[in-house]
């Protein structure tokens, strides 16, 4: 999603000259198209992994509940890369935006830095 836009965008710009649509139905239109496509992967890890982990809720409600909370984030990141993907124009500045932010949430799940010797902003997180 994050390439998609960009590499999308000398069509957009024309279909936005011609008035064919407005703004937000292309991006409705792009995320209902990729939906399907994107939703395919939560459910081949969730079929895979759940009865792995052998959760004390292993009945087919609890594998639905796995899945919809990998459904759900599946989703915001679908989400999280379009809307990377509308702030920018060219495929390098997408994917290094993309790169940048997932520093800085993986800086706030304390992945990157310990909370003892993080710096302000690593605190501030």
């Amino acid at each position: 999603m994050v390439l998609m836009i960009p590499m999308a965008f000398p069509i957009y710009r024309r279909e936005m000259g011609s008035h064919m649509y407005s703004a937000s139905a292309y991006f409705i239109a792009a995320t209902a198209s990729n939906i399907c496509v994107n939703m395919f992967y939560p459910f081949l890890v969730s079929l895979l992994t759940f009865w792995f982990y052998q959760y004390p809720i292993s009945s087919f409600d609890g594998f639905l509940m796995f899945l919809l909370v990998q459904a759900t984030g599946g989703l915001a990141g679908l989400c999280f890369g379009q809307v990377i993907g509308s702030f920018v124009t060219t495929e390098y500045a997408a994917l290094m935006t993309l790169l940048q932010s997932l520093t800085i949430y993986y800086m706030g799940s304390g992945m990157m830095v310990n909370a003892a010797t993080a710096n302000w902003f690593g605190t501030f997180l």
